[in-house]
């Protein structure tokens, strides 16, 4: 013979009606935290949108002047043209010796164009290094698409620019 007591058989009941109150509550408590990483991924580590982060490049030849293209997300590239209400902020630099020399300088400089003095410069010895990495941690806003020349007697240069569109108030 099974014994159940009435202690036992009260207690299931009891309990019954809380359960689906503490499911309610736990998912209630983890909604925030779900929503927070949904805004979260929206936006890049910058803060802003994907598509407001750009990637320039240029090749420049020595004693001359050149103007950027925009590397596309599909990998593409046309000519950089800044969309009205709108500057660039530039957040990092990459110049590049092209050919490089047993030795020589790759000296010039990143400008907006009209500029009498260049924003970003870049100075470096090719037989020491081919590359050069230029962090700006505060950014270096620019009103107009830039452009990027190179001094006599350099190597050829390929320069990347990376940074964001921002609205220009």
């Amino acid at each position: 013979m099974i014994h159940t007591s009435r202690k036992a058989d009260t207690h299931p009941r009891r309990w019954q009606g809380i359960w689906p109150a503490a499911a309610f509550t736990i998912v209630l408590a983890l909604a925030p935290a779900a929503n927070a990483q949904a805004a979260a991924q929206m936006k890049t580590h910058l803060g802003g949108k994907a598509s407001g982060m750009v990637s320039l490049f240029a090749s420049v030849l020595p004693n001359t002047t050149a103007s950027f293209d925009v590397i596309a997300h599909d990998g593409t590239h046309t000519a950089f043209a800044l969309p009205t209400k709108t500057v660039l902020v530039v957040t990092d630099v990459v110049v590049r010796a092209v050919n490089p020399a047993s030795s020589g300088r790759l000296r010039g400089s990143i400008r907006v164009p009209g500029g009498t003095v260049g924003s970003i410069i870049f100075d470096f010895d090719t037989s020491q290094q081919l590359e050069q990495h230029l962090p700006l941690v505060a950014g270096t806003v620019m009103g107009a698409p830039p452009e990027v020349n190179a001094e006599t007697g350099t190597v050829t240069a390929l320069v990347f620019l990376y940074g964001y569109l921002a609205a220009d108030k």
